[in-house]
């Protein structure tokens, strides 16, 4: 479970970076909407906050795993 300091950290170093980030409840579970065309989940905020992977890693396997398609609606 990602700890809500690090997922502060993940959003405040995105929005430093000049992205837009939203909290949102889709299917029962706390998503972070990023620039009103991504989806994370907060434990992805705090491997982006921990530099596990950078954004545009993330953007990557994002667009990889089809996440923008089953998140729409």
């Amino acid at each position: 479970m990602a700890s809500a300091e690090k997922v502060s950290k993940g959003i405040r170093m995105l929005e430093a970076q000049g992205h837009l980030i939203a909290p949102h409840m889709k299917i029962g579970k706390l998503y972070w909407e990023i620039d009103c065309r991504m989806w994370a989940t907060s434990e992805e905020l705090q491997y982006l906050a921990d530099g596990v992977y950078s954004f545009s890693e993330f953007e990557a396997a994002y667009i990889k795993r089809g996440d923008h398609l089953n998140m729409l609606g």
